[in-house]
Protein backbone atom coordinates (compact mmCIF):
# COMPACT_ATOMS: atom_id res chain seq x y z
CA UNK A 1 0.00 0.00 0.00
CA UNK A 2 1.35 3.41 -0.90
CA UNK A 3 1.61 6.03 1.89
CA UNK A 4 -1.39 8.04 0.59
CA UNK A 5 -3.69 4.99 0.68
CA UNK A 6 -2.34 4.00 4.09
CA UNK A 7 -3.19 7.46 5.49
CA UNK A 8 -6.77 7.35 4.00
CA UNK A 9 -7.28 3.83 5.30
CA UNK A 10 -6.26 4.84 8.86
CA UNK A 11 -8.51 7.95 8.72
CA UNK A 12 -11.54 5.91 7.50
CA UNK A 13 -11.09 3.39 10.32
CA UNK A 14 -10.83 6.15 12.94
CA UNK A 15 -13.96 7.88 11.63
CA UNK A 16 -15.77 4.51 11.49
CA UNK A 17 -14.86 3.79 15.13
CA UNK A 18 -16.12 7.22 16.19
CA UNK A 19 -19.42 6.76 14.25
CA UNK A 20 -19.86 3.31 15.82
CA UNK A 21 -19.44 4.71 19.36
CA UNK A 22 -21.78 7.64 18.66
CA UNK A 23 -24.36 5.29 17.10
CA UNK A 24 -24.29 3.02 20.16
CA UNK A 25 -24.68 5.97 22.56
CA UNK A 26 -27.51 7.39 20.44
CA UNK A 27 -29.31 4.05 20.41
CA UNK A 28 -29.13 3.79 24.21
CA UNK A 29 -30.33 7.40 24.54
CA UNK A 30 -33.49 6.87 22.45
CA UNK A 31 -34.60 3.67 24.25
CA UNK A 32 -38.11 4.13 25.68
CA UNK A 33 -38.25 4.65 29.42
CA UNK A 34 -40.29 2.15 31.45
CA UNK A 35 -43.64 3.71 32.23
CA UNK A 36 -46.88 3.16 34.04
CA UNK A 37 -50.21 3.01 32.26
CA UNK A 38 -52.90 4.68 34.34
CA UNK A 39 -55.57 3.33 31.98
CA UNK A 40 -55.27 -0.17 33.42
CA UNK A 41 -57.57 -0.74 36.36
CA UNK A 42 -56.02 -2.34 39.42
CA UNK A 43 -57.63 -5.72 39.83
CA UNK A 44 -59.30 -6.58 43.16
CA UNK A 45 -57.77 -9.13 45.50
CA UNK A 46 -60.87 -9.54 47.68
CA UNK A 47 -63.77 -11.69 46.49
CA UNK A 48 -67.11 -9.88 46.92
CA UNK A 49 -69.49 -11.84 49.20
CA UNK A 50 -72.79 -11.71 47.27
CA UNK A 51 -73.18 -14.07 44.29
CA UNK A 52 -75.53 -12.46 41.76
CA UNK A 53 -75.43 -14.99 38.95
CA UNK A 54 -73.39 -17.94 37.70
CA UNK A 55 -72.84 -19.18 34.14
CA UNK A 56 -70.86 -22.19 32.97
CA UNK A 57 -69.80 -22.38 29.32
CA UNK A 58 -67.43 -25.08 28.04
CA UNK A 59 -64.27 -24.96 30.19
CA UNK A 60 -65.14 -21.55 31.69
CA UNK A 61 -67.31 -20.62 34.63
CA UNK A 62 -68.38 -17.02 35.26
CA UNK A 63 -69.64 -15.66 38.56
CA UNK A 64 -71.02 -12.13 38.83
CA UNK A 65 -70.53 -10.90 42.40
CA UNK A 66 -71.52 -7.79 44.31
CA UNK A 67 -70.94 -6.09 47.63
CA UNK A 68 -73.01 -3.82 49.89
CA UNK A 69 -71.60 -0.66 48.25
CA UNK A 70 -73.14 -1.67 44.91
CA UNK A 71 -69.85 -2.56 43.22
CA UNK A 72 -69.77 -5.54 40.88
CA UNK A 73 -67.03 -8.04 40.25
CA UNK A 74 -66.61 -10.71 37.59
CA UNK A 75 -64.94 -13.95 38.61
CA UNK A 76 -63.67 -16.07 35.72
CA UNK A 77 -62.53 -19.64 36.35
CA UNK A 78 -60.65 -21.45 33.60
CA UNK A 79 -60.64 -25.25 34.05
CA UNK A 80 -58.39 -26.08 31.05
CA UNK A 81 -55.58 -24.01 29.52
CA UNK A 82 -56.65 -21.72 26.67
CA UNK A 83 -56.08 -22.87 23.10
CA UNK A 84 -55.13 -19.33 22.02
CA UNK A 85 -51.94 -17.61 23.20
CA UNK A 86 -53.63 -14.57 24.75
CA UNK A 87 -57.24 -13.62 25.52
CA UNK A 88 -58.93 -10.39 26.59
CA UNK A 89 -62.26 -9.83 28.33
CA UNK A 90 -64.71 -7.16 27.19
CA UNK A 91 -67.86 -6.17 29.13
CA UNK A 92 -70.31 -4.21 26.97
CA UNK A 93 -67.48 -3.66 24.41
CA UNK A 94 -65.23 -2.13 27.10
CA UNK A 95 -61.91 -3.79 27.91
CA UNK A 96 -61.77 -4.95 31.53
CA UNK A 97 -58.69 -7.17 31.54
CA UNK A 98 -56.61 -9.99 30.10
CA UNK A 99 -56.95 -13.66 30.92
CA UNK A 100 -53.99 -15.52 32.23
CA UNK A 101 -53.52 -19.24 32.47
CA UNK A 102 -55.70 -21.82 34.19
CA UNK A 103 -57.32 -20.76 37.47
CA UNK A 104 -59.53 -18.09 39.05
CA UNK A 105 -59.26 -14.44 38.02
CA UNK A 106 -61.19 -11.42 39.33
CA UNK A 107 -62.18 -8.29 37.38
CA UNK A 108 -63.79 -5.18 38.86
CA UNK A 109 -66.64 -3.91 36.68
CA UNK A 110 -67.12 -0.12 36.34
CA UNK A 111 -70.39 1.06 37.93
CA UNK A 112 -71.53 2.90 34.79
CA UNK A 113 -71.38 -0.36 32.81
CA UNK A 114 -73.46 -2.43 35.25
CA UNK A 115 -77.08 -1.27 35.04
CA UNK A 116 -80.28 -3.28 34.72
CA UNK A 117 -80.86 -5.18 31.50
CA UNK A 118 -78.82 -7.50 29.32
CA UNK A 119 -75.04 -7.34 29.36
CA UNK A 120 -72.71 -9.08 26.93
CA UNK A 121 -69.38 -10.49 28.03
CA UNK A 122 -66.98 -11.22 25.15
CA UNK A 123 -63.76 -13.13 25.27
CA UNK A 124 -61.55 -12.09 22.35
CA UNK A 125 -58.24 -13.18 20.97
CA UNK A 126 -55.64 -10.50 21.67
CA UNK A 127 -54.00 -11.11 18.30
CA UNK A 128 -56.86 -10.56 15.84
CA UNK A 129 -59.64 -9.30 18.18
CA UNK A 130 -62.00 -12.08 17.08
CA UNK A 131 -64.57 -13.08 19.71
CA UNK A 132 -64.36 -16.78 20.58
CA UNK A 133 -66.90 -16.72 23.44
CA UNK A 134 -69.99 -14.54 24.09
CA UNK A 135 -72.07 -14.77 27.25
CA UNK A 136 -75.17 -12.71 28.10
CA UNK A 137 -75.97 -11.72 31.69
CA UNK A 138 -79.39 -10.32 32.59
CA UNK A 139 -79.69 -7.93 35.54
CA UNK A 140 -83.07 -6.90 36.95
CA UNK A 141 -84.28 -4.63 39.74
CA UNK A 142 -85.62 -6.13 42.95
CA UNK A 143 -87.18 -4.34 45.92
CA UNK A 144 -85.33 -5.09 49.15
CA UNK A 145 -86.52 -4.23 52.67
CA UNK A 146 -83.55 -3.05 54.76
CA UNK A 147 -83.39 -3.20 58.56
CA UNK A 148 -85.23 0.11 59.19
CA UNK A 149 -88.35 -1.10 57.34
CA UNK A 150 -88.27 1.38 54.43
CA UNK A 151 -88.33 0.23 50.83
CA UNK A 152 -85.08 0.62 48.95
CA UNK A 153 -85.31 0.56 45.14
CA UNK A 154 -82.79 0.22 42.32
CA UNK A 155 -80.82 -2.54 43.98
CA UNK A 156 -79.26 -4.69 41.27
CA UNK A 157 -79.48 -8.44 41.30
CA UNK A 158 -78.98 -10.88 38.47
CA UNK A 159 -81.27 -13.47 37.08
Amino acid sequence: MVPELRRRHRLIWQIGALVLILGFCGAVWVLPKPGFSASLVQQPHVVFPQVLTTKKVDEFSFVLRGNLQGEKQLEVTIQKPLTIPSAQIYWQNNFIGSLGSKGVQLFLLPKELVQKGDHVLEMRSALDQSAFQKITFTLRVQIILPYNGTVKKNTMIAS
